[in-house]
């Protein structure tokens, strides 16, 4: 017999608001993490426009890649904007 496992709970924007007090940025890795989705999640996400990110890859950026960050205050926006997600 299959015993179910519990999804893993997602954190409360307070929650959020308390594990990075003092930290103004996070990078995309990290916000997969707190949001239990893949990296590429994320950054789908950004490329939406759902979550706020701004790009740190400067002009010099030879294969034109994004390097993501995420303000805290945007991470607990966007929990905040989706509390009831499944």
């Amino acid at each position: 017999m299959k015993i179910p496992v519990p999804k893993p709970r997602r954190p409360f924007a307070e929650e959020i608001e308390a594990k990075y007090a003092g930290v103004t940025v996070v990078c995309v890795k990290e916000v997969a993490l707190v949001l239990g989705v893949s990296s590429r999640h994320v950054g789908d996400m950004i490329e939406e426009g759902k979550i706020q990110a701004f790009n740190i890859a400067g002009r010099d950026n030879k294969r034109n890649r994004s390097h993501w960050r995420v303000p805290v205050s945007a991470l607990v926006a966007y929990v905040k904007d989706n509390q009831n997600y499944d």
